[in-house]
This record gives structure tokens, C-alpha cells and sequence, in this order.
């Protein structure tokens, strides 16, 4: 358990120290990364984007599991916010699935019989409908607490996937009792319940974390008892992961419960870290994106906001009339374009043209697969039209000409792995404004000599960059078509195969060797045995084979 704000206790100096078998890291809680802010300035920050003034919480204290040995798996993270009278007033849930993604909830005070769903007591910025159902729904589950001084009770949506055995559906009850009651004198127990209610009001699921004996101070124990802690203790972190896997199974292969696929985060959530080739693509798309903006002829501002721990940042691109205007003002021109998930930017590669990227990735009407969002959608013609009508004409008679015979095939290979988008997605948002987005007539990509991202790398990179970036496309088109979309799968592909020819080169050349009794006796047979030997040319072949399929990956 660890706490915030003492006068005596400096947050960022905790994390210092707190290098040993156990430690709580910064980096690990709310935003990703940014573990040099401390646990404080990381809380503080958060309340900020809430929309909240950190003042009025000045104490806080985290219960959650550490690092051991600088591992760590926490399904569930407790941030216990208290006033400046020390009064338990709100609290914050960090929520972890095991798909590397994360959903922070901030609850604030409610009491039984309030309204605990009414606007003053909103978890979330999104407006679900489901976040304000009737408050006599949940009542029962508040109602069987056994009443104790310090519980704290809320009631909020669940639009977070974190078993696949559940939907994003239906709403949880947290029942939670302030461990440092009264006035951060105490010390314990941790007392905290979870139910999870489906949408008609059943109760699906029930958690607890609870505390099994009296609190111990790391800083009082001597050797005896921190050996003993830890003999008792270090396996835990460890095993959370595999008796979670081990559950799942049990689950689905004895109960034969129905499997949710996993959906899309929502704008709300916190995605997944992103893999080296994603963020790869992210600069390249980023530099993309800022160049639509620049050309456009409209006075637009574009807000954007990657996705994934390292490039998750926000950028402002102007046009040229809105940074010729001036950059006072421009409420009504900004465009918020925030990327969900990493997987964004490799969907975004494959299709035909702008427009129909950003409407299989933002218009869908099934939520759970959008990888984008904008807070303006109908605001995107402004940069979209006058772009996408240039770029055919553009890379066939600039870009392609300017490419050697080798360039040409490469780039071609490439265009060949490129699927063939749909004209309109079947399942996208109806709607007239954002219609205005497919007034351009659909491109079939495998047309095309290049997309338009193709040509803009093309126009506007070096060499290096531009080497760098057909490769990475590359390797994310073939992985979508031969390892599920995982790098990782065809990583593996390619030491498999690099194993394969080994052994094949090992069992030839055992094959080609001359008998034993031969190269005992070394005579002129012996040499004329390994000169006309057909296996020899084979065998020498087969071990470079390894350098060939190497020399064959470098061309692209």
C-alpha cells in the first residue's frame, strides 16, 4: 500500500528507493509510461483530464500488487482519494485484461439511498445509456453490507472487455471500506467488493480482495521476517497469469461457456503497448496526416492523438489558411482524430484511398470494431476531397515513372499483397453527413500503381525512409495474410524455416561424405570421390541456403 501526498513522503523518491524484491513503479499506474512524474504528479495529471482540481484530494493511497524482481500482473489497482479533513471522497480503479489494455474508472463518494447514477456522479466522459439505469436495480446488491463506519458504495457502466466469457454489456458494484478509518488513522483491513450485474440485473460474477492478517511495515521487519515474507509471497505475481489461463479452461472446456471475441477499446480506454512495426507506421502516418492538413484549402485544425505508450502524444496540425489567419482561434475548425488501438495503423495501409480508410475504420456502426474517432466527422471533407482526387494522376505519372525496373516489381509485389477494399462497408453509420466523406468514387487498390500514402513517402522522404517504410508495410501485409496479422507468428515462420534448411543441409552433406574406411586410407579415389560426387554441388547449395532466403528478405 503506498501513499500520497504526507508532507514527510516524497512520491517520486518512494519510487527510487522502492527498487528491491518488491517495488511499486510509477510507469505501471493510470497513463502509460511518464514514471518520471512520480505516483503523485501521475495521479494529478489524471484528475486534471478529469476535469477535476487535484486540490481537493490531497491524500491518497494505492492498494495494489507490486513488482517482484521487476515483474508484475495486476487485474485490479485501488486508489483511495480523501479530502483535506481525511475523508475517504472518492476513488479511482485501474481495470488490467490480460490483452495488455487498461480501463481507469473515478468514482466518486455515493451513499445509499442517492441517486448514484445521476449527472454530479458520472465515472466517465462517454454518455452510454447504460451508465444511468434505475438505482433500485443495484440496490440489492449495497443493501446485504454488513454495515460498517467508512464503506464506500458506487454503481457505474462496464464498457470494458476483460474476460472473453463476458460481453462489454452490463454494469458493476464496487462495496469498499476505507482501510485508514478513522481520518487516515487506521491501519486496515483492505475490505473491497466487486459484482458484476448483466444487463437485467443479475448478478454474474462476485470478487473480493480482503486482507488475511494484520499489516505489516516493510520498514520494521528484520532479516527473520523478510525472508519469511517473501518465501511466502514471491510466487503470487508470478502465477496470477497462468491460474487465470488455468480457470479460462476450465471454463470453456468443462462449462462450454459461449466465447466473446475480443473488441476495440473504446475512446475512454487505455489500449495496448504497440509493436516495433506499429510504431513504425505511426511516423509515417503521423508525417501523412500532417500534409493532408497542410494542403488543405479550408481552414481546418487537426488534433491528433497516436496511440501506444511511446508515440502516444498529442500533435496540432494547421492548413495553410488557418496558420495564415492565425492560430487564436479555432473552435469551430478543430478536429479531434484520436487512434484507438495500435492496429489502426496497419488496417490503414492496405486500403484504396483516405476516405474509405477512414470509414472502415471510424463509420463502422458496430462499435467494437472502430480503430478510429473523430470529433467532428463531418468536418473531414474539408481535407479529404482535393487529396484523394490528386494522388491517382500524381503517382502514375511522377512517382512510377521515376522508379527503376526493380523498384517497380517491389513496389508492385507490395501493391499485389494489398486486399481488395469494399466499396462501402456494409455495416457503416447512416448518415448524410458523413456521407459527404464517399463522394469520391472507390478506388480498387490493385489498379492503382500506388496508394496514396505510397505516393506521399515517395515524394516527400529519403531513401533510407523510404526503404524503411516499404519493408514495414511489407512485413504487415504478409503477416495479415499468413500469420494472423502477428509479426510476431511470422518471426517465428522465419526460424522455423531457417532450422529446416539447416537440418536439410546437415542431413545432405552427412549423405555426401565418403565412407569411413575411404578417408582412413587417403588414395586418388578418395579425391575423385569428392569431385564427382553429385551430392557435393547440392549439398554446397543447401548450406548457403540460409544466405539466399537472407539476400531474398533484403530485397524488399
Amino acid at each position: 500500500m503506498s501513499s500520497l501526498g504526507d508532507k514527510d513522503i516524497d512520491s517520486k523518491e518512494y519510487s527510487k528507493r522502492g527498487k528491491g524484491w518488491f517495488s511499486v513503479d510509477a510507469a505501471d499506474y493510470l497513463s502509460r509510461g511518464e514514471g518520471h512524474l512520480g505516483l503523485e504528479g501521475k495521479l494529478h495529471a489524471y484528475l486534471r483530464s478529469q476535469g477535476l482540481n487535484p486540490e481537493e484530494y490531497p491524500y491518497a493511497y494505492l492498494v495494489t500488487a507490486p513488482r517482484f524482481l521487476g515483474y508484475s500482473f495486476n487485474p485490479v489497482s485501488f486508489w483511495f482519494l480523501y479530502s483535506e479533513i481525511k475523508e475517504l471522497k472518492a476513488m479511482i480503479l485501474e481495470v488490467n485484461n490480460t490483452f495488455d489494455e487498461r480501463r481507469v474508472y473515478f468514482l466518486q463518494e455515493s451513499r445509499l439511498g442517492e441517486d448514484a447514477d445521476g449527472p454530479e456522479h458520472n465515472t466517465s466522459n462517454d454518455s452510454n445509456p447504460n451508465a444511468h439505469r434505475d438505482e433500485a436495480v443495484r440496490q440489492p446488491h449495497f443493501s446485504t453490507i454488513t454495515t460498517r463506519p467508512g464503506r464506500f458504495c458506487r454503481s457505474w457502466a462496464k464498457d470494458f472487455h476483460v474476460s472473453p466469457f463476458n460481453s462489454r454489456k452490463g454494469s458493476y458494484s464496487l462495496a469498499a471500506y476505507d482501510p485508514l478509518h478513522p481520518s487516515m488513522s487506521g491501519k486496515g483491513p483492505i475490505d473491497n467488493t466487486i459484482t458484476l450485474d448483466s444487463t437485467k440485473a443479475h448478478a454474474k460474477l462476485i470478487a473480493r480482495i480482503f486482507s488475511t492478517g494484520p499489516a505489516l511495515d516493510p520498514a520494521q521487519l528484520d532479516a527473520r521476517s523478510t525472508i519469511r515474507f517473501i518465501q511466502s509471497w514471491w510466487w503470487v505475481g508470478f502465477m496470477t497469469f497462468p491460474r487465470i489461463l488455468k480457470e479460462a479452461g476450465k471454463l470453456f472446456l468443462r462449462k462450454k461457456l459461449h466465447i466473446w471475441y475480443r473488441p476495440e477499446v473504446s475512446k475512454d480506454s487505455i489500449p495496448r503497448h504497440e509493436t516495433e512495426l506499429e510504431r513504425t507506421l505511426e511516423q509515417y502516418f503521423r508525417m501523412f496526416l500532417e500534409d493532408l492538413v497542410r494542403q488543405s484549402e479550408h481552414d481546418v485544425v487537426v488534433k491528433y492523438v497516436a496511440a501506444g505508450s511511446h508515440c502516444r502524444q498529442e500533435k496540432i496540425f494547421y492548413s495553410a489558411k488557418s496558420a495564415s489567419n492565425g492560430t487564436s482561434n479555432h473552435v469551430d475548425t478543430l478536429i479531434e482524430l484520436r487512434v484507438l488501438t495500435p492496429a489502426f495503423y496497419s488496417s490503414f495501409i492496405k486500403h484504396a484511398c483516405v476516405a474509405e480508410a477512414f470509414d472502415a475504420e471510424m463509420l463502422c456502426a458496430i462499435e467494437e470494431k472502430r480503430t478510429l474517432w473523430a470529433s467532428k466527422p463531418e468536418l473531414l471533407p474539408l481535407i479529404f476531397p482535393d487529396y484523394i482526387g490528386r494522388n491517382p494522376g500524381t503517382a502514375k505519372s511522377l512517382e512510377v515513372q521515376c522508379l527503376d525496373r526493380l523498384d517497380r516489381w517491389r513496389w508492385s509485389a507490395l501493391r499485389m499483397l494489398r486486399s481488395t477494399p469494399k466499396r462501402r462497408s456494409p455495416n457503416r453509420i447512416r448518415s448524410s453527413i458523413c456521407d459527404n466523406l464517399m463522394t469520391t468514387k472507390a478506388v480498387d487498390i490493385i489498379t492503382c500503381p500506388l496508394s496514396p500514402m505510397d505516393t506521399f513517402i515517395l515524394r516527400c522522404c529519403t531513401t533510407q525512409n523510404i526503404r524503411k517504410y516499404r519493408r514495414a508495410v511489407t512485413k504487415s501485409l504478409i503477416s495479415r495474410r499468413l500469420a494472423f496479422g502477428t509479426t510476431g507468428l511470422l518471426e517465428l515462420y522465419d526460424i522455423i524455416l531457417r532450422l529446416f534448411l539447416a537440418w536439410v543441409a546437415a542431413q545432405i552433406l552427412q549423405a555426401a561424405l565418403p565412407p569411413a574406411s575411404m578417408a582412413k586410407s587417403p588414395s586418388p579415389q578418395y579425391s575423385s570421390y569428392l569431385l564427382l560426387n553429385t551430392n557435393y554441388s547440392l549439398t554446397a547449395t543447401i548450406c548457403n541456403s540460409m544466405h539466399i532466403w537472407a539476400y531474398l528478405k533484403s530485397m524488399f
